[in-house]
């Protein structure tokens, strides 16, 4: 191998240890945030699908989820947990709101949730509302 070659090698194999090292640091301060807090207790509410669902209003349940993970993942967590209703006909819509932001979309119709948006943001409270479309365009909402 040339020298000028062996040199250039070297110095990216310093360059990408370097960079993995960032990137273990970044990865123990997220940790050292979440260490005190690994699951999450959160309020999870919703809409009335229909009148007779209005007699347990607020349709109020706590569940119990991992507070380090992907919005996809947490959205699925929290919606299993729950236990969304079945609408008759196959087509609902849902919209997910985490302490007042939109986070994502459920549908009956889709096999998985859809994020709208790329992280989580927690308080010292956690609330998950699930905001009900009826028969509306999933793609829409």
């Amino acid at each position: 191998m040339a020298s000028w070659l062996r040199l250039r090698f070297i110095a990216g194999c310093r360059w990408q240890r370097c960079m993995h090292f960032d990137v273990l640091q970044e990865m123990k301060l997220a940790f050292q945030v979440l260490r005190d807090r690994p699951t999450l207790r959160i309020r999870v509410t919703r809409d009335s699908v229909c009148a007779g669902d209005d007699v347990e209003a607020p349709n109020e349940k706590y569940v119990e989820v991992h507070s380090f993970t992907e919005p996809e993942a947490f959205i699925q967590a929290v919606t299993h947990a729950y236990g969304m209703p079945l609408i008759q006909g196959g087509r609902a819509a849902w919209t997910v709101h985490l302490n007042g932001n939109k986070i994502g979309v459920v549908a009956q119709e889709w096999n998985s949730p859809r994020a709208s948006v790329r992280e989580l943001h927690f308080e010292e409270s956690n609330h998950v509302f699930l905001r009900y479309h009826a028969q509306s365009d999933p793609n829409a909402v």
